[in-house]
């Protein structure tokens, strides 16, 4: 993920389409980034929101003039090909994967608000967002 010079996370959903290799982002409408290692989630799916795929794009965030420059190195593809079985082997090694980052840093298994999250759940379905 591009990081800011503070080292935060910055999430940001670039604007151009249909770009090869060196992807262009322009300018990014979100807190200024750092150049170094990134990641680009994708996705698609029908027109119902179904039939999802998704990857994870690994590469180096660079500047480019006054503009960012996404250069790909490697595609994830998180879950496989899609059978049940892939999709558990990817819900396995991400458990792992988490458990070893958060022991590397000496950090405790975040707590979920549930409370919270089905409450904004709640609301947001009500309200037909």
């Amino acid at each position: 993920m591009p990081r800011d010079p503070a080292r935060a996370i910055v999430a940001a959903r670039p604007s151009q389409e249909g770009r090869t290799a060196a992807q262009a982002l322009g300018s990014l409408p979100c807190s200024p980034p750092a150049p170094g290692p990134a990641g680009l989630l994708v996705h698609r799916h029908d027109e119902r929101l179904a039939a999802m795929h998704n990857a994870l794009v690994r590469g180096e965030l660079r500047r480019d003039g006054d503009d960012w420059l996404f250069v790909p190195a490697k595609v994830v593809e998180p879950a496989g090909s899609g059978r049940p079985l892939d999709m558990i082997g990817t819900l396995r090694r991400a458990r792992r994967a988490t458990r070893a980052h958060l022991d590397r840093r000496g950090l405790p298994r975040p707590k979920v608000a549930w409370t919270e999250f089905q409450a904004l759940a709640a609301a947001a379905s009500r309200t037909g967002g």
